[in-house]
Parts: C-alpha cells; structure tokens; sequence
C-alpha cells in the first residue's frame, strides 16, 4: 500500500509529455507576440538617436552658414568644416562599422542661403551611404562628369538609405534645421516609354510613312532616364526587341525639380525629336521643340524657371532611321548643378491627369 502512495505522490510531482508540449507552444506563442514589439521598440529608440544626430549636424551647418556670409560649405570639406563630434555621424541603425551614417547635399556646395526657395523642403542631410556615389553603375557611361569623388554627397534619392522601419524609411533634415521623413515610394520612377519597332523585311524609306507618326500599337516599358546613344558600350536603347535602328519611341510623364531655379533643359537626338513641356500654372506649353528629320545629333536648349516639388509634364518623341549613330538625350543645368541628364528620382509616369489635361498641349 506504501508503494502505491508514493507512485501517486510521483505523478502529481512531474509533468506529462503532453503537458510539456502544450507549456513550450504556449511560450513559443508568447514570444512570437512579444519579440517583434521588442524589435519595434528597439528601432524606434534608434530613431530618436538619428533624428537628434541630423538635428544637430543641421544646426553646426547653418551656424557655418552665419559665420560665412551665408553660404553652405563646400562639398569637398564639409564634414571637416563642420567641426562637431564624431559620434553625430553614427546612426545607429546603419550597419556596424560605418563611420558616418549621413550625406550632404551636393546642391547646397557653396550655394548661398538667400537662394533657396522653400527652405522647408530643401534636403540638406539625410541617411545615407558612406561610399562616393557610383554614377558609373546609376548613369551611363557616356557621362563620366557626374563620376562623383566625395564619400557621403547626396546627387539623387539613389544616395540616400531607406533603413528605419520596415525598410521604407530615410530620415532626413532641411535646410530650415526640421527632420522629417522620406519614404522610399516618393520617388519618381521614370517615364512611361511606348516604343514602335518597325519589323517590315523592306526598310525603305516608303514604309515609313505611318512608322514615324508612332502609329499602330505600341509596346509599353518604363525607361528611368532618357541618355542613350548606340554607339557607346552600355548606353544602347533598351528597345523591347533590342534593336538599335528603324524604332520610335514617346517617352511621357512629368519632370519634378528638387529645387527651384532657372533650369535650361537640353535635348539631343539623332535622328528626329519632338519635344514638350507644359507649364502647369498656366497650362500651356512653355517649351517646344520639333526637328523631326534625319539628322545628325543635334542638340537644342531653351531656359525655363521650374519650382521646386512641382510635376512638369513632358512628352519626347524620337525616332530612328534605319542605319548610323543613334542617340537621344534629356538633360538640364541650373545655378547649382552643372548639366547633367535627368534622373530617375526626377521623372514620374503619366497619371490620369496627365492624359485628361495635357496630353492635348503635346501637339507638334
């Protein structure tokens, strides 16, 4: 009978294997629910330390702005000139090891305060990469110019770091001190492209009749720039059958300065060109451009006040005959950039609107 008293004081001490496996789900349930809010909490925390290092690598930039007749410091030195503590350009988040978490402005190089517009929507830092831009990999190589030499300069949204929260986040300072937010999708993607691939067996020049008006169905892809140049290594058009002579193609969408300025916008083509863009204000067309004809490449260039965060519509037709160079370019310049072709962070896709209101200016 003793036997029997201890075999049931053994039960009641211990657990069953079932028991054991329900307990560890159970735990396994808890933390799935709590970790993730520890995570949250964690990168949160990280936040508030970058936001208070961008606040105050933004305050030393305009106190040099006050000590320098109102000028931001140049872009070769500005880290240096800056002078502030080195643990300010540490953002937690970035990944470990890198010395300076943040880039400067390339805009803003030695650029007088009084020639801002909207200071509240000027970039001035951001989170960033440490090493120089690539222009090389981002742009084509027919453009070595824009080869930057300065680690942590902001050219494009391709230099900032959308590394706080879910991977969408860039946080960022302006030139009136605030931080604030830049998400990922604010950027622009570049232009709707409708390419017109000639595939006659004749290419004489009397099958071109319809061909070069861009009529039938296009095929439809959207370009992030508009520099290419058949003649170049990694600069061909990115036509959808991958030919380089008898096409066109309409590129359609908007431009959408970073900042405002007068802006002189260039376009080159060889062979034809039109192009088109529509002042929004007043809804007209502003710039009109139109040699549609064999050509050689050929460049034209007309000046235009643009206003910071305001989306241009544009259109670019071009086409190509059926031998030669080929080559098709949308650049611009203003008083703080020397002329470089426009990219993709500045060039959206056509919406709604741009069909209902200005497709109907786009008119040779």
């Amino acid at each position: 009978m003793g036997g029997n008293v201890l075999q049931r004081i053994g039960r009641v001490g211990g657990f069953t294997l079932i028991e054991l496996l329900v307990t560890m789900s159970i735990i396994a349930a808890l933390a799935s629910i709590i970790f993730p809010t520890f995570s949250t909490a964690r990168e949160k925390a990280r936040q508030v330390s970058c936001i208070n290092n961008q606040r105050q690598l933004a305050l030393a930039l305009l106190m040099y702005v006050q000590d320098h007749d109102e000028q931001f410091p140049p872009e070769a030195t500005v880290w240096r000139d800056i002078n502030i503590d080195a643990r300010m350009l540490i953002c937690p988040t970035a990944k470990k090891g890198t010395p300076n978490g943040y880039v400067y402005s390339h805009y803003l190089s030695t650029t007088s305060l009084g020639q801002i517009d909207k200071p509240t929507s000027f970039l001035l830092i951001a989170d960033g990469a440490h090493q120089p831009t690539n222009f090389v990999a981002n742009s084509p190589p027919a453009v070595p110019s824009l080869i930057a030499t300065y680690a942590n300069i902001y050219y494009s949204y391709y230099d900032l770091a959308f590394r706080h929260g879910a991977s969408d986040l860039a946080l960022a300072a302006f030139a009136d001190g605030h931080v604030d937010v830049q998400r990922a999708s604010g950027r622009g993607q570049g232009l709707e492209a409708q390419y017109y691939c000639y595939s006659g067996a004749d290419d004489t020049r009397a099958n071109w009749t319809n061909f070069v008006q861009l009529a039938g169905m296009p095929i439809v892809q959207y370009d992030p720039y508009v520099d290419y140049d058949n003649q170049t290594t990694g600069s061909s058009f990115p036509t959808p059958t991958g030919q380089q002579h008898a096409f066109c193609v309409r590129w359609i969408g908007y431009i959408c300065p970073l900042y405002t300025d007068s802006y002189t916008i260039y376009v080159a083509a060889d062979d034809g060109l039109r192009f088109f863009l529509v002042d929004v204000k007043n809804n007209n067309t502003v710039v009109k451009t139109t040699l549609w004809q064999d050509q050689p490449e050929a460049e034209n260039y007309v000046p235009v006040t643009l206003q910071q965060g305001v989306k241009y519509p544009i259109e670019f037709d071009y086409y190509e005959n059926d031998s030669g160079p080929a080559a098709a370019r949308l650049r611009w310049a203003s008083s703080l950039q020397t002329k470089k072709h426009i990219t993709g962070d500045c060039l959206y896709p056509p919406d709604d609107t741009w069909v209902s209101q200005y497709q109907s200016l786009m008119v040779p």
